[in-house]
């Protein structure tokens, strides 16, 4: 494809390189139009993978191939012809859940910014709270439902820890914006209610709103692989819900309860006879 120059390269803000070590998934592009090319960057392969110095920034993208390739000269950002997004908070946050056990989720609220004209979006993978981690992306992303899921890997220096830690992170696949609709049921009723929701003030003059996580830590569970996702059921009331399964360094396998959305019902396939 383009005559061996490649769609994109991935650069941050320094100008360094990103390595690319799992495969991108594609997928139809906003619209219909084009394809989406969803990928991160980071590279755990070696001893200096886990140092926090020198400092390279990892990020997420989801680039929009048009049949041309996408470039940023070397004097602008990337924002010149990506959107971006940010993650802007990470916050704690206790439910009360049905049997009256105190459930805690670490959480990330990111930004829901639109992807207007430009080619493609990205996300730095930098902590708003303890700033750049080594965060990095390594493994495989999955599209489902419109979104864009993928864990992250956090290098622990501590040889006596599990290896790390993982956030689950849940974006819109076509601008990376944050869902209109929490994807974790925090309080694990099988019900994705404003109880799901995060009161945060993003400075934007309305106040606290309640805002959707974007993302959601074990960090007891270590380093987190590519989730199984299965349809299923919760309570006796049957309520459609969506369990991701995710072994972790710790030995321990992650069950998480999630919003199956909208397009986890109806007809999912088709058999044509003729």
């Amino acid at each position: 494809a383009f005559n061996g120059a490649p769609l994109f390269k991935a650069r941050n803000d320094a100008g360094q390189l990103q390595p690319i070590t799992a495969r991108p998934e594609v997928t139809r592009g906003p619209m219909g139009n084009g394809l989406m090319v969803l990928f991160g960057t980071g590279k755990y392969l070696e001893p200096d993978d886990k140092l926090l110095s020198p400092q390279r920034v990892n990020s997420f993208y989801g680039i929009v191939d048009r049949g041309a390739a996408v470039t940023v000269a070397s004097d602008a950002l990337r924002n010149t012809v990506l959107t971006k997004q940010s993650i802007l908070r990470e916050v704690t946050v206790n439910r009360t859940a049905p049997n009256g056990d105190t459930v805690t989720s670490e959480l990330r609220i990111t930004t829901d910014n639109m992807l207007g004209a430009n080619q493609g979006w990205y996300m730095d993978l930098v902590s708003p709270v303890n700033g750049y981690e080594n965060e990095k992306q390594v493994t495989e992303a999955v599209v489902r439902d419109q979104r864009v899921i993928f864990t992250t890997l956090t290098p622990d220096t501590d040889p006596c820890g599990y290896g790390g830690t993982s956030w689950l992170m849940e974006l819109d696949l076509r601008d990376g914006s944050r869902l209109e609709i929490s994807p974790f049921d925090l309080n694990i009723d099988g019900q994705f209610t404003n109880e799901d929701m995060v009161l945060t003030n993003l400075n934007d003059g309305n106040g606290e709103l309640p805002i959707p996580p974007g993302g959601i830590r074990k960090k007891l569970e270590g380093i987190l692989s590519r989730p199984t996702i299965v349809n299923g059921e919760f309570g006796t009331e049957g309520r459609p819900v969506q369990y991701k399964y995710m072994p972790g360094s710790s030995g321990n396998i992650v069950v998480i309860i999630e919003n199956p959305g909208a397009d986890s019902t109806g007809r999912q396939s088709w058999r044509q006879v003729r």
